[in-house]
């Protein structure tokens, strides 16, 4: 590849506020390997024989970074195949820099979760509700109720799901025991909040995922914080 096109790959590179020591460039006879180190996906300049001015052209994706794609099946202009190269940046270079830089919000969510407990119960609490406790405790499931949906946007099949699990587990203080009750509290709540962070995900607002999970504990905590404290 003459120097010419390969100062443009660099521009383009820049451009897209990317910068080339994020990038190897393997030239190997008409083959130019252009591979981004992080994500190691590459794109793959190919001349043209007894040319400079021509390419084939291939590239690995976000969804198969490890194989080479080829693309359009003649040899292409070099400057017809900057924009291949310049979407090849914006899109699967671009997604998978930002899926290996945000957190897993599932696992996020279920790790503090499962290290938190409701109100005033013990993991060790193995006797039943009184009945001032359980009042107090399906007042408070009430509310909990009322606050998700005045705080998290929640779709009509979600909302569903909600009701029969606040039913659920109001009935559940009658039956079960503290420890249980609450093993099965952490799980209707693990379970609501994988779906609130699904829906985010699926309607793009991404920056908001990762601040489900303490939102929601921090409202369980803070509501559930009512009951009677004669619970040790």
């Amino acid at each position: 590849m003459i120097k010419r096109y390969k100062q443009s790959i660099l521009y383009w590179i820049e451009k897209e506020e990317l910068s080339p020591s994020e990038f190897t460039f393997v030239p190997k006879g008409i083959k130019t390997l252009i591979t981004h180190k992080q994500t190691n996906l590459s794109f793959q300049f190919i001349e043209e024989p007894m040319t400079t001015d021509s390419f084939a052209i291939a590239y690995s994706t976000f969804l198969v970074p490890d194989q080479l794609l080829p693309g359009p099946k003649d040899y292409l202009p070099f400057h017809l195949t900057v924009p291949w190269f310049q979407g090849w940046l914006t899109r699967e270079v671009a997604l998978a820099i930002e899926e290996l830089s945000m957190p897993d919000p599932f696992l996020q969510f279920s790790s503090d979760i499962h290290s938190t407990t409701i109100g005033n119960i013990s993991a060790q609490e193995t006797s039943s509700f009184t009945p001032a406790e359980k009042t107090a405790y399906k007042e408070s499931i009430d509310k909990f109720h009322k606050e998700l949906l005045n705080h998290f946007e929640i779709d009509n099949d979600l909302k569903e799901k909600v009701v029969s699990e606040m039913k659920y587990l109001k009935e559940s203080v009658d039956r079960l025991n503290k420890r249980d009750w609450q093993a099965v509290a952490m799980k209707i709540f693990y379970d609501i909040g994988v779906g609130i962070t699904a829906n985010l995900i699926l309607s793009g607002v991404t920056g908001a995922v990762t601040t489900i999970s303490p939102k929601i504990i921090e409202l369980a905590q803070r509501i559930f914080a009512i009951a009677p404290t004669t619970l040790h």
